[in-house]
């Protein structure tokens, strides 16, 4: 019995460790393919992304000749592709003496005669005979900021754009000369000239209207636009006193003022009417005188009849 044993364990033995070798092998080739599943080989992925590039490539390359063929012909070399018209604005140097005669006078094309301290969005150009014209503008004031349209902080300007037939002559209107007319009110704005002259011929008159700072009245002026260029058209009252004509208009407490034109008889004439109250005695009503002057052709004189007869209407109204 005991050499029967002996016999049996070696067999037992030798039987497990090749069972455990057999495992290890079929679990370290297990790992191999599950590893090489999972993470092939780089060569493989790059062949294939360089065959997917190169495909791409062919694609993009036939899109472009398509393209190609799709997009118009070039212009020629001469012709010029349409541009924006540009906003006027101020230049930085008067150039009225520069550039042919204007066909039509407008906001565009009166933007290169503009001074440069003209507010630059802001003005009126009138057409006179021939290619000249008038410009009507807002001066700005050194070291205040304008408002909108120019409308505050700025002073008025008036230029004649003359022809010569080689060059814009530039005139400008003295608006300093009116002050003392206008009981030192400060005037502000540009200038509202009518679009036509009230008065033609070589001297034309254009009536226009001034304003104030901070002020509800305003003035009434008459320029006189001639070859030479523009002046104030001149009164002489009463007493031979030659003064501009510009007249104020408007009420306040004790006094109302109000101008206006008229045609008699061929002639023309710049009406003033000036109503005094007696605020200590309201009820009796405004006392009127009335001045008529008559334009002769350069200034407006006095005229004594009608102002009388004017004066007598207005008191009986």
């Amino acid at each position: 019995m005991a050499k029967k044993k002996s016999k049996r364990s070696p067999k037992k033995k030798s039987t497990q460790w090749w069972q455990w070798l057999a495992i290890a092998a079929g679990a370290f080739l297990l790992y191999q393919g599950i590893e090489h599943f999972l993470y092939p080989p780089k060569e493989s992925g790059s062949k294939k992304s360089v065959s997917l590039k190169t495909k791409d490539r062919k694609k993009e390359r036939a899109k472009d000749k398509e393209r190609e063929k799709e997009k118009p012909a070039p212009s020629p070399v001469g012709a010029a592709r349409p541009s924006p018209t540009p906003t006027p604005h101020a230049s930085p140097t008067p150039p009225a003496a520069t550039g042919g005669p204007v066909a039509k006078w407008d906001f565009s094309s009166a933007a290169r005669f503009l001074p440069p301290e003209a507010y630059p969005d802001n003005y009126t150009a009138l057409a006179l005979e021939g290619s000249s014209g008038l410009l009507a503008y807002a001066k700005t004031i050194p070291g205040k900021k304008p408002g909108p349209q120019g409308l505050t902080n700025t002073q008025p300007g008036l230029r004649a754009l003359l022809w010569n037939g080689k060059a814009y002559d530039a005139k400008e209107l003295d608006f300093n000369a009116v002050k003392s007319e206008l009981e030192n009110f400060k005037l502000v704005g540009l200038p509202q000239p009518e679009r036509r002259p009230w008065i033609g011929g070589a001297a034309k008159v254009y009536p226009m209207k001034l304003f104030f700072t901070d002020e509800t009245r305003l003035a009434v002026a008459y320029a006189v636009v001639e070859p030479n260029g523009p002046r104030w058209a001149t009164v002489i009252d009463s007493s031979g006193k030659a003064s501009p004509a510009v007249f104020l208009q408007g009420t306040t407490a004790a006094v109302t003022r109000k101008v206006r034109r008229e045609e008699k008889n061929g002639k023309f004439y710049i009406v003033s009417e000036r109503g005094s109250l007696d605020l200590d005695a309201p009820e009796a009503g405004y006392r009127w005188k009335v001045e008529a002057y008559a334009w002769n052709g350069k200034d407006f004189v006095f005229d004594k009849e009608l102002s009388a007869q004017l004066t007598k209407e207005k008191k009986a109204e």
